[in-house]
């Protein structure tokens, strides 16, 4: 599978990164309230659908309806993490989150679904490029911490990575190289 790369580079610094758009919902969050929130959050960011590379959540929630929605209207790619991976990882990065949910701890086993796993999805890529396991904290930041909706939580993680040297990427996320 390869898809075209999209423009993500840091503003600040000029790095290639990787951006990742966590979510959480209710069963009976409707599409437009999630589209509402998560264009609302890219504006906040001054970012483009284009910067995203995934939409993140848990992976109890891989066959909603919603999230095929969210990856079919932004053309993101999806990442699901198991319950377990989302409870070890908000363990170990509990520093990283902005939101304590006992709700979340109790139904998923992590605090934060939304940036449990908008950091996950960066962490992952950030590995994958990198090639060392976890990133340091300055390599990895959630750059827009829990937004709310009536019926959605969403994050906004970034990971700075090593360009590709061509302008297609192969399976990983779409990121690339700075002018």
């Amino acid at each position: 599978m390869s898809i075209t790369a999209t423009k993500s580079v840091d503003r600040e610094n000029s790095t290639a990164c990787v951006y990742a758009v966590g979510i959480g919902f209710r069963h009976a969050c409707p599409m437009d309230e999630m589209r509402r929130l998560i264009e609302e959050a890219l504006a906040e960011l001054h970012l483009q659908p284009t910067d995203i590379a995934y939409v993140a959540t848990s992976s109890h929630k891989a066959d909603s309806p919603l999230v095929g929605n969210v990856v079919r209207h932004f053309g993101w790619m999806p990442r699901f993490f198991s319950r377990k991976v989302l409870a070890e990882f908000s363990e170990r990065k509990v520093a990283y989150l902005s939101h304590y949910s006992f709700k979340a701890l109790c139904h998923v086993g992590a605090p934060s679904i939304a940036e449990s796993a908008a950091l996950l999805a960066v962490s992952a890529e950030y590995s994958a490029r990198n090639g060392r396991d976890r990133p340091s904290s300055s390599d990895e930041e959630l750059t827009l911490p829990l937004q709310r909706s009536p019926h959605a939580t969403l994050a906004i993680a970034k990971a700075r990575v090593v360009p590709n040297k061509d302008s297609s990427i192969h399976v990983h996320s779409p990121v690339f190289t700075p002018p």
